[in-house]
């Protein structure tokens, strides 16, 4: 590689990633510093888009496997053995595909600026079209936890009611707890 040919490294636009001295540092070197639009990382970053998407999604499906066998957290030691399934369950050969494909979807290389719009109107089209789902999931959510949490559920103490710097007499107590 040509030391004196243009280079890019490309940012997130997250401020404590640029400084000047970064920046000088950048032009000393032929670099370009290339600032992703704000609050589209999710769909330009390409581990983002190719590896941990699909990643995310095992992991999930691994974790409701647990879940329907097991009650509460996780247990440290479990844990490793959880993330050894979920990586095993991914082809490895479709793990390098993968990051290749995700460099092209993310427009980063080839360079297509397309790419992030097309994934940022569809993102836009799935927001709309899941808002038809959300109430009926949030609901089946709230059914989990509270089927998890309500035998834990603890007989509220009541409050005695006297001002900070006055006693406790035996009236207020029999007042507050009646």
């Amino acid at each position: 590689m040509d030391q004196n040919a243009k280079k890019i490294i490309i940012g997130d636009n997250l401020a404590s990633h640029i400084s000047p001295c970064i920046i000088q540092e950048c032009k000393k070197y032929n670099i370009a510093f290339v600032l992703l639009p704000p609050n589209s990382t999710g769909y330009t970053q390409p581990l983002d888009v190719a590896f941990f998407r699909p990643l995310k999604a095992k992991w999930r499906q691994t974790l409701d496997e647990w879940k329907t066998k097991n009650r509460g957290t996780i247990p440290k030691d479990t844990f490793p053995r959880l993330l050894k399934k979920c990586l095993n369950n991914m082809p490895l050969e479709n793990i390098s595909k993968n990051i290749v494909s995700g460099f092209r979807g993310a427009g980063i290389y080839p360079p297509d600026r397309q790419q992030v719009l097309k994934r940022i109107q569809s993102r836009n089209a799935e927001e709309v079209n899941g808002a038809a789902w959300v109430a009926t999931f949030v609901e089946y959510l709230e059914e989990s936890r509270r089927k998890e949490t309500d035998p834990l559920k603890r007989p509220k103490k009541n409050k005695l009611n006297v001002p900070p710097g006055r006693g406790v007499t035996e009236d207020d107590v029999d007042a507050d707890f009646q």
